[in-house]
């Protein structure tokens, strides 16, 4: 690479042009449609890069879905929470193992559901 234009320089504003549907000239002037639209590329794989890829509608639907079903659950997990809390009170080990398991099995559908919801955010 050096400070100076080249060939190479020149071919690629020149198909960077043609594939922004830009005036194919090779040349880019500052303030002009080539540095304008070549600064927007820029910004815009600047934020993909920190940001991840936007998903996509059907996926920001199903990470919407996700996020109330995991409301739902974290609420009955509460309240199974409660009961345990009341069978052990009351000293009755057939109800607690029912209990138990009830929130073994929530916690495990609370686990998937924020698995998917990683992979769709990027695994952020």
């Amino acid at each position: 690479m050096t400070p100076y234009a080249d060939r190479t320089m020149f071919d690629g504003i020149r198909r960077f042009q043609h594939a922004n549907g830009l005036r194919v000239d090779g040349v880019m002037q500052r303030g002009h449609a080539t540095e304008r639209a070549m600064n927007d590329a820029l910004r815009l794989a600047s934020a993909e890069k920190r940001e991840g890829p936007k998903p996509s509608q059907e996926d920001s639907q199903r990470i919407k879905d996700l996020k109330s079903e995991l409301k739902r659950i974290n609420e009955r997990i509460k309240g199974v929470e409660f009961l345990m809390r009341r069978a052990g009170e009351a000293s009755n080990p057939f109800v607690a193992l029912i209990i138990v398991n009830e929130k073994i099995g929530l916690v495990e559908e609370r686990k998937k559901i924020e698995a998917e919801l990683s992979r769709l955010k990027g695994g952020k």
